[in-house]
């Protein structure tokens, strides 16, 4: 995991193997040394997106990508904000430079734990998955809103992270209510991941209310990719 607070990095490699028995599921026991490089390799690029993102820091706030830890007094902690949005982002990058990185690894790239380990972190890996869901369906509403290209929205969004943007700057929340709806500012910067306790309900929520339909067409994209199972050969999907 990424510490904001102490900008450090740190890896559990117990869950990284529990996590590498699920994924590898009855090919595991075939697969052991691939999957785990796999599985370590995608967990030390998600957290190192996280890195990169840290953007500053001050006595009672810090600022790492989207994510903004305020200092909360009365409970002694940190109240964080825009986790979610932030969470799927950084997945999304992480995915997107774990593939890339393959193509330079063609040997690897061609194996069948690589290939399946690739379907399984785009349709099955629990690890923020319905986020980065939430951050592509953000992306499509914003471009068709706007009139621009999905990309050229994506670029704008992982530029925005990097530099640290703060969303909840009136103009900014303002255009984000103007491309999506009216109260999205303010939903996402209150979202939390998933994986919480109550996260899970108001991800779903959320999502909802970008696009109604999301869910359909996510099964559909799902049962397309799952159809066409690629050979051991085949270059990997790109996510």
């Amino acid at each position: 995991m990424y510490d904001i607070d102490q900008n450090s990095i740190r890896l559990n490699l117990e869950i990284i193997k529990t996590e590498a028995r699920l994924i590898g599921g009855e090919k595991y026991s075939e697969f052991s040394s691939a999957i785990d490089c796999l599985v370590l390799l995608s967990a030390l690029i998600h957290e190192e997106v996280h890195a990169v993102s840290f953007n500053r820091r001050g006595d009672r706030v810090i600022v790492g990508g989207y994510k903004i830890c305020v200092a909360d007094a009365e409970s002694n902690s940190w109240l964080e904000l825009y986790t979610a949005l932030d969470e799927g982002l950084t997945e999304m990058i992480a995915r997107s430079l774990l593939v890339e990185y393959l193509k330079e690894d063609s040997e690897l790239a061609k194996t069948e734990a690589a290939v399946g380990f690739l379907r399984k972190l785009k349709f099955e890996r629990s690890s923020y998955d319905l986020e980065v869901v939430l951050v592509d369906n953000l992306i499509k509403k914003i471009a068709t809103t706007s009139g621009m290209s999905e990309e050229t929205v994506r670029q704008a969004i992982v530029r925005s992270k990097l530099d640290g943007v703060d969303l909840a700057e009136t103009e900014l929340a303002q255009f984000l209510d103007e491309q999506t709806y009216v109260g999205f500012s303010e939903d996402i910067k209150r979202l939390q991941p998933a994986g919480t306790e109550t996260g899970i309900d108001e991800v779903h929520s959320c999502l909802h209310s970008l696009d109604p339909a999301w869910a359909k067409k996510r099964r559909a994209e799902k049962v397309r990719e799952t159809s066409s199972i690629p050979s051991s050969q085949s270059t990997p999907p790109t996510h």
